[in-house]
Formats: structure tokens, sequence, C-alpha cells
């Protein structure tokens, strides 16, 4: 090396160079193992954060039915299962439902015919669309159904010109009709049938006040009329001390645990305050196969003095006739019972 001139770079020595390589090295790996902690950090942070719901995969949507028959199949099951959302999802709205014995009216939308489901899903529409197992190809509308029943029209509608037809478009039903309603044959009350029957209740005072004659009332209750609802009933009252007594009620069904019927006097023209029109004769209640229990009200407290008499079977032996017979009246003459 010449003194006054720089030195040569391609006479370093390899020592010199080795050296400074080393240098470089051992700066790396301080900084790498300085950063591992902070990568290590952000690899498990991002790990255990859970993904946005915008980056969540959408569900695919539901294929829409390419024919006729592949649609009233799904209709038909859904009907039967009583998925009322994706029946009210599959008519084109708004809709005119028809009826044979009723005024037309349109659905506007879902919501309203969900709201109204009961009265147009009749029992005879669903029966019509679950009888119906296959539809035939046609070109045109088709009618799950008969003329004289209920019945609803499916066919492709078109998109882009709402309320009309089309060969190709999504499959919707266009039209429900509404056949005759079948007449409902309620089964007949049972209050009513044991009232024309005819209901009798009698009671005895528990000390007679005379030995010769039973100290006996009876109470016979029946609907004259044999009509249900009840409109007229009759209360004939018989008995010791020389009572024969008909009042005319009016039976008035009363709500609570118990079937109960009360019973208002209709006698406007009586003299007795107890029997004048709107006063509480007595209460029936009713419990289903047993014995019926007459309150005594208002009414009826001049002629009993019990609160309630119970119904008496015709088992009953002792009160058959507990206020029949004769009664004496001295000098070998007889009084025949009331």
């Amino acid at each position: 090396m010449v003194p006054g001139k720089p030195a040569n770079r391609r006479h370093r020595s390899i020592p010199g160079r080795s050296f400074l390589l080393a240098l470089i090295l051992a700066a790396t790996c301080v900084t790498c193992r300085r950063d591992a902690p902070n990568k290590t950090e952000d690899r498990v942070e991002r790990t255990a954060t859970p993904p946005s719901p915008a980056t969540l995969s959408k569900p695919p949507v539901s294929v829409e039915p390419t024919s006729i028959e592949d649609f009233y199949g799904k209709l038909r099951l859904a009907t039967l299962r009583g998925d009322r959302s994706y029946v009210a999802n599959q008519l084109r709205y708004p809709i005119n439902i028809s009826s044979s014995t009723e005024k037309s009216f349109a659905i506007k939308d879902a919501s309203e015919f969900l709201s109204r489901y009961p009265e147009i899903m009749v029992e005879a529409l669903v029966q019509s669309i679950s009888d119906r197992t296959t539809t035939e190809p046609s070109m045109g509308p088709v009618r799950i159904g008969t003329t004289e029943s209920s019945y609803l029209t499916i066919f492709h509608v078109c998109e882009n010109a709402p309320g009309e037809l089309c060969r190709a478009g999504p499959i919707r039903v266009v039209a429900i009709h509404l056949g005759p309603r079948r007449p409902t044959e309620s089964a007949p009350d049972p209050i009513c049938e044991r009232l024309f029957g005819g209901l009798r209740f009698v009671e005895c005072s528990a000390v007679p006040r005379t030995h010769d004659y039973p100290d006996c009332r009876t109470v016979n209750v029946s609907s004259p009329d044999r009509r249900c609802p009840l409109s007229r009933v009759v209360l004939d009252i018989t008995g010791y001390p020389g009572i024969a007594k008909v009042i005319q009620v009016s039976a008035v069904p009363a709500s609570g645990p118990l079937r109960r019927v009360m019973l208002f006097s209709n006698a406007h023209s009586s003299k007795k305050a107890s029997e004048r029109a709107g006063v509480l004769m007595a209460t029936l209640d009713f419990e289903k196969e047993q014995a019926a229990t007459m309150l005594v009200g208002p009414g009826l407290s001049a002629y009993t003095k019990r609160r309630s008499i119970n119904e008496a079977s015709e088992d009953d032996q002792s009160a058959q006739r507990p206020d029949a017979g004769p009664i004496p009246i001295g000098n070998e003459q007889l009084l025949r019972g009331l």
C-alpha cells in the first residue's frame, strides 16, 4: 500500500470481511428475538377473534320450483304441516278470495293473509289440497279442487307485469275460491235434554208439623216448549200445606265452574212480591253425570226453609209421592192431597 493514497477495497483482508459479516448477522438475530413475542401475540389474537358477520357466508337462497308439480307438492306438504308462513309466501298479492255463499274480498299482502288464515284456509279447502297428490302438465292455470267445492288456482306470474300470467316466471297461487260451507250439527245441550225430561226436587221437614200427612214439598222443573236454548221454563210446586202453584220463569245461563242456569219469575200479574217479574226463584247447578242441585232463591223461600235441594232420583222410593195421599179431616171425610 502506497502512503498518501486511499486503501484499495479489493485488497481488504479476508478476516476483516468475516468479522463485518458476523456483526451484521448478530444484529439481525437480536432484532428477530425482540420482535418474535409481538408476532406470536398478533398471531394468537388473529386466531382467537371470531369473524365478523359481514365475512360469514350467507345461507343458500331457496330454489324456486320450476314446475307446477313441484310447486304443488311443496305447497301441499306445507298446508298439511300447518306452515302458515310458507303458504303465505306462495301467494301472488293482491289476491282475490271468491266465495259461493259470501261476498268476495281481496287480500293485499302476506301479513293480512296470515291474520285471516283460519277464515280463508277452511277445512274444505285444506281437504281439496290434500286429496290431490299430483298435477298434470298444463299450458294454463291449474285448479286444485272441484268447482262445487273449495279450490285454488296456481300458475306462472309475470315479475315485470303484476297481475298478469306468463308462460315463464315464478309459480304462485293466483286465486282462491271458497265453496259452500257445510252446516255444522251442534251436539244437543245436556241441560236442555234434562229439562225436557223434567227435574224433580223433593224436600221434607225434619220435624213434621203433622203426623197425618207427609210434611214435604215437591218442585218440578220442566220446559214445555222443548226448544234449546231454553225460552220458557215452568216451576210446578206442590205439597203440604195445600200448596199447588205453577210459576212461569225465564232461564238465564250463568258463568262459573259448574253449568248453572238461573230461573227468574215472569209472573207480571202476581200479587206476591216474591213472585213478581224479575225475582230470582232458583238457580240450577249441573255437574256432569250427576244429580242437579237447586239453590233456593228469594222467590222460593216462601215454600221451603232450605237453601238448596238435591234432585230426586227415580230409585228413591220415599220421594215418589211424598205429598200424595188422603188427608183425614174428621167425620170420616177425606181431603185429597195436592
